[in-house]
């Protein structure tokens, strides 16, 4: 997502603590019950399942004015422009998976020393999905125009379909500029946004989980941070920050049109869809990108689809619209590209 489309929505979404609820969250001891479109905002983010860090890692805000304004907004209130029956069919998914035992929640990434050196590293967090044993892993950044992470539009969404079918999943909340006492650079928020992605496969790696064939998904600001990160446009390659290049990256309304193959990064294959109304990126010049990678990365390696006026930018999986399905091709290219 970028600016313009966002600047309302992140209005809404940008707070950093919901006051408490009277909320039961459970419908046995230990057993956390299915949440409804009837409950609320501020139900959401005070889960327990969040230790502590829902309305950041959920909904990515600042501002305990507006939190306070719509915490009391229903589910189907608050994301009637999306989908919010996707939206709470991908909450009532993470609490089965935290029921079962099959989530780790990251409150931050950094150490303290590290935190203590450059506050801004206090912000990264994180949710894995523990899926099968024999099946990759993969990563999750959700878009927001480097100003906000909408995980609750377009991260938990797309984690739940990647665990339901056996893959592991790690939803990513990176620094962006609201995190930042004064408005840094984009470029130096993207690079940034890139060694946050670095260190969470890093910590994911010493928790045991396999980094073979790894792909990440990421939507419009998202699409461009896992872009740049894979090919190296701003803090080098995987290789040399000792972490293995992934199979894959699907950039989903988020093709960067400025994107170079870094040499070393050629063998990354590119999966991207875009909508033809879609506000922020031009489907002309999308195809215009992908045609260009392909003579480059070769056509097997590229994967440009171009979905109807109805696949808007900020739909996500698109379920209901032309763009439903695309996680499917996703998953197949990247079956495909697995070494």
């Amino acid at each position: 997502m970028k600016k313009g489309f966002v600047l309302l929505f992140l209005l809404l979404l940008v707070f950093t603590a919901a006051s408490a609820e009277d909320t039961d969250y459970e419908d046995a001891p230990g057993h956390y019950r299915p949440l409804t479109l009837e409950d609320t905002v501020g139900t959401v983010i005070n889960h327990p399942l969040w230790q502590g860090i829902g309305a950041d890692m959920y909904v990515n805000g600042q501002n305990p004015g507006v939190l306070r304004s719509i915490s009391g907004w229903t589910i189907e209130k608050f994301y009637a422009r999306f989908d919010p029956i996707t939206t709470l069919e991908s909450l009532n998914h993470l609490i089965d998976c935290v029921n079962a035992g099959e989530i780790t929640v990251y409150p931050t990434l950094y150490t303290e020393d590290e935190i203590a050196r450059d506050a801004t590293k206090a912000y990264p967090k994180a949710v894995f999905y523990q899926g099968e044993a024999s099946k990759p892993l993969a990563v999750v950044c959700a878009g927001g125009a480097f100003n906000s992470v909408v995980s609750n539009v377009e991260g938990f969404p797309y984690a739940m379909e990647l665990h339901r079918r056996g893959y592991s999943a790690l939803v990513l909340r990176y620094r962006v500029s609201i995190d930042y006492a004064q408005e840094p650079a984009r470029d130096d928020i993207i690079r940034d946004a890139a060694h946050d992605l670095a260190r969470a496969l890093t910590l994911l790696r010493e928790m045991g989980v396999q980094l073979e064939n790894y792909t990440m998904f990421g939507s419009s600001a998202g699409g461009r941070l896992i872009s740049d990160f894979a090919y190296a446009q701003v803090i080098g390659t995987p290789q040399e920050l000792g972490l293995p290049a992934p199979a894959t990256v699907n950039a989903i309304y988020g093709l960067d049109s400025s994107l170079e193959i870094r040499p070393g990064t050629e063998t990354i294959g590119l999966f991207t869809i875009v909508g033809k109304q879609d506000e922020y990126f031009d489907y002309v010049e999308v195809e215009r990108k992908a045609t260009e990678l392909k003579g480059i990365l070769g056509e097997e390696n590229v994967s440009f689809t171009l979905y109807g006026e109805d696949y808007l930018h900020g739909l996500g999986l698109g379920r209901g619209t032309s763009g439903e399905g695309w996680m499917d091709d996703a998953i197949a290219f990247w079956e495909a590209h697995m070494r």
